[in-house]
């Protein structure tokens, strides 16, 4: 018996050593304190911090193995291939899956958190599995000029995925603190880590910031926190666009809104895992959450991401969906334009 459990914990121990990240080492700021990062302001009750733990709890992660009421879907009908380029000032949005998202505008090709692995996990036989298949196929994906990594979770940090696209592409790839050296550890090279409130020029019309968010991250069972989660803004002559990353709904929104006080012309907004809300909502932004951050930083036009393709939360599977869609029709204000596409289907901006 006890060499059994010797066994186990060596297991999971190697387990551990190979997928957790090293963590980054940097000086001490408002949301790092030298070996783990946090968010802006710890505003959350006694509970509710408990209640962050026990997302990691095992009656989770137990139900969600053993019961889902998702089903498998087919693609919508009448998917196009992208086009190669998109030139000027227009902005073409494809939703391929879950947070990935093509963005084509000023000629260039932008992805955000790419993933086409069939689960969202380190192993190919056991996690969160796809309900949806990714709605543009990986080689009809035209050239890929950026790519947007917003933190280190399997449902966004696809170590398949990104391998294929640097050697395909060689794209530059922005993330924040630490994962750089997660990535060329692993043969992805072209990374650039970034911190709260820094700008990378990427051309003379193009640049890109990294701004704060309110997740966590982790890789293995002993890193978590050890790397920074954050979102993005694309500065172009022809307006910003967000890309909120992984996050639920915080005090992080005034420290944009103040960064950015004309607003955004596009966003990309998570809307989906929002329940149970009682602790989700201090990681995941449901729809609610979705529409008061749409007026917070005044986006004109935003595309709803993190729905549809993994059954992460207990909501259901058209619940996120339905919610915003409720919530779109008591607006008194009639110019919100909040927009959810189906797998591959594809919007203008």
């Amino acid at each position: 018996m006890f060499e059994f459990f010797a066994i186990c914990i060596l297991l999971i121990s190697g387990i551990n050593f190979h997928f957790r990240a090293n963590g980054y080492r940097g000086r001490v700021t408002d949301h790092f304190d030298g070996k783990r990062f946090r968010n802006i302001l710890e505003f959350f009750s006694e509970r509710e911090k408990r209640s962050d733990k026990s997302f990691h709890g095992p009656s989770f992660f137990i139900r969600k193995l053993l019961y889902t009421h998702w089903k498998k879907r087919p693609l919508p009908e009448g998917i196009l291939k992208p086009q190669e380029r998109v030139f000027g000032d227009q902005i073409v949005a494809t939703f391929i899956n879950h947070a990935t998202v093509l963005i084509q505008t000023e000629g260039l090709n932008i992805i955000t958190d790419p993933v086409w692995t069939r689960r969202a996990s380190p192993f190919p036989f056991f996690g969160p599995p796809r309900y949806m298949q990714p709605g543009i196929s990986f080689d009809s994906l035209p050239p890929i000029d950026i790519v947007l990594l917003s933190h280190n979770h399997y449902d966004h940090m696809d170590i398949r995925t990104l391998r294929r696209l640097s050697r395909r592409d060689s794209p530059k790839i922005y993330t924040p603190l630490g994962n750089s050296e997660y990535l060329a550890r692993r043969k992805i090279f072209g990374a650039v880590d970034m911190d709260w409130g820094e700008s990378q020029k990427f051309s003379d019309v193009f640049s890109v910031d990294c701004v704060p968010a309110q997740h966590f991250s982790a890789r293995g069972v002993t890193d978590r926190n050890k790397t920074l989660w954050g979102g993005f803004v694309l500065r172009t002559p022809h307006g910003d666009t967000y890309i909120a990353g992984d996050t639920g709904y915080g005090p992080f929104a005034t420290r944009i809104q103040k960064s950015y006080p004309d607003g955004f012309r596009f966003a990309l907004l998570p809307i989906g895992a929002f329940e149970p809300r009682w602790f989700m909502h201090i990681v995941h932004m449901g729809p609610d959450d979705a529409l008061m951050l749409y007026s917070d930083l005044k986006v004109k036009n935003a595309l709803a991401v993190h729905l549809g393709t993994f059954d992460l939360g207990i909501d259901g599977q058209d619940d996120a969906e339905k919610r915003l869609a409720q919530l779109l029709a008591e607006e008194k204000n009639t110019d919100v334009k909040f927009t959810v596409l189906q797998n591959g289907q594809s919007m203008s901006v």
